[in-house]
């Protein structure tokens, strides 16, 4: 990849979309490379099962309010 965030973050959406998402990235923790990766997982907000719904509220509540 030319940019290493690109990278980062598509490596972000592809932990996020797997099933075994969280044991997978306690495997992964101690590894410095991924720091950036796990840090991008804990703030993306769609079907991640580790972000809990109050957490979507707010970025629904503004989504809504931008779109009218």
């Amino acid at each position: 990849f030319s940019h290493l965030t690109f990278q980062e973050y598509l490596a972000a959406r592809a932990l996020a979309a797997r099933a075994d998402m969280i044991e997978y990235a306690l495997g992964k923790a101690c590894e410095g490379w991924w720091r950036e990766v796990l840090l991008l997982v804990a703030g993306y907000p769609a079907d991640n099962a580790v972000v809990p719904d109050i957490s979507r509220k707010p970025l629904e509540e503004f989504t809504s309010f931008v779109g009218s």
